[in-house]
């Protein structure tokens, strides 16, 4: 997973591994998924049980630097235009942070 910073760099500038996700409505099996992997409270999580909440548990990897600009990512097929939110990478995009992360 790239994570991108919106506000400030506009840039990649972590990388993890997913290793689980739950969509759910249940504060207790939100709870119960996330451990004490969450920022936020239980009151806050069942504020936001309104509707559905995506739930992902990643495992940080490594921190990108320099980072990746929005105009190398788009250069690079990684990404179109900025996200707005989950997206998935196309076979270009992919290759191209293969070979970034492979040094």
């Amino acid at each position: 997973a790239l994570f991108y910073e919106s506000q400030g760099r506009a840039s990649v500038v972590a990388i993890g591994v997913i290793e689980s996700a739950l969509i759910s409505r249940d504060p207790d099996e939100i709870l119960k998924t996330v451990g004490n992997r969450t920022v936020y409270s239980r009151q806050e999580i069942e504020a936001l049980c309104g509707s559905e909440v995506l739930t992902i548990l990643f495992r940080f990897d490594r921190l990108v630097s320099p980072v990746w600009t929005l105009d190398t990512l788009k250069k690079e097929g990684v990404l179109h235009s900025h996200p707005q939110s989950i997206q998935r990478v196309g076979k270009d995009g992919i290759d191209w942070v293969r070979k970034q992360l492979e040094g």
